[in-house]
């Protein structure tokens, strides 16, 4: 029969990982500084040399470009969303904040269902 253990092991086990994760985390922190820096400095050779590839000879970079976009007035994108019919302009995902605040006022979405995402909170005494 296994035995449960002490709920004053789980906690201190839960600490334990989540130390293990903070060190992992700054370390991932540290490498991704490093990578973009890294990255940073290939791109300004190669627009230096204006090209956009380079091989190693184990590798090679290649700049890839594409066009993306960003909305400088969500007042503007919205009224044209709105007065176009064109919601397939938007990606799939609602604001979590103004929902709660229209159910804090009694108003219902159709198609909205709300549900309890649950976490754990770990914290020194």
């Amino acid at each position: 029969m296994l035995e449960t253990p002490a709920i004053g092991d789980l906690i201190r086990q839960l600490r334990d990982s989540q130390s293990q994760l903070d060190t992992l985390n700054q370390s991932i922190k540290e490498t991704k500084d490093q990578y973009h820096a890294i990255e940073s400095q290939i791109y300004a050779f190669l627009d230096q040399q204006g090209i956009s590839r380079a091989d190693s000879k184990t590798d090679r970079v290649v700049i890839n470009e594409s066009t993306v976009f960003t909305a400088k007035d969500w007042n503007l994108v919205h009224d044209y969303i709105v007065s176009n019919n064109a919601p397939y302009l938007l990606e799939r995902r609602l604001s979590t904040a103004a929902l709660r605040e229209l159910l804090a006022m009694g108003t219902q979405i159709p198609g909205v269902e709300p549900y309890t995402k649950r976490t754990l909170s770990l914290a020194t005494k």
